[in-house]
């Protein structure tokens, strides 16, 4: 059963933070498509929680380079 005090929020930064993309995920994964920019980086962050009340976020600044 799903249950709404868990959950995973991933969002993508492909022009260094001027625009924040959504990564759509799957009940038991996240896997999206980021349309990057012609050149530059994106960067990546990733929330979780769960109904205990633990929480993670992590950020990856520049996590690949776009040529």
């Amino acid at each position: 059963m799903f249950n709404l005090d868990t959950g995973v929020l991933s969002t993508a930064y492909p022009d260094n933070g001027t625009t924040t993309v959504t990564v759509p995920q799957g009940r038991y994964s996240v896997m999206g498509l980021v349309h990057s920019p012609e050149s530059g980086y994106v960067s990546l962050r990733v929330k979780a929680w769960d109904a205990g009340g633990s929480r993670i976020e992590q950020t990856l600044i520049r996590a690949y380079a776009v040529r």
